[in-house]
């Protein structure tokens, strides 16, 4: 899973939307970012049930549960009118990481950010 910084992202939105023509004369952009806090699957197994949040919690938790990345994950809001949804999914998709980035993220390697800085 690439991490990307707020800028990053951003320059990777606008040039999603550039690349899918969503600019429109009124273009406007909106950024908003939020943390829900600690993902589960950076506390220990035996050390969850101490927490009364994930008392609480754990059954929807675990329905969303991976294997792999526990209930580490990153959730994307696009807000439009007259948007190409398969158009937008298609582009995205081709921003994952495929497996050899994903062992290499895994083993503490690093990345080469392809896009400018957003100013």
């Amino acid at each position: 899973m690439l991490q990307l910084d707020s800028s990053s992202l951003i320059s990777l939105i606008l040039e999603i939307a550039e690349d899918i023509k969503l600019k429109t004369p009124c273009y406007s952009a909106k950024w908003f970012s939020d943390s829900a806090g600690s993902w589960w699957a950076d506390v220990p197994s035996w050390e969850r049930p101490f927490y009364p949040a994930w008392l609480e919690n754990k059954e929807t938790i675990m329905k969303r549960w991976d294997k792999r990345f526990g209930d580490r994950i990153n959730e994307l809001v696009i807000i439009g009118q007259d948007l190409d949804k398969e158009a937008i999914i298609e582009e995205l998709e081709e921003c994952l990481c495929v497996e050899e980035e994903i062992v290499r993220m895994q083993n503490k390697g690093t990345f080469i950010d392809p896009f400018p800085v957003f100013q």
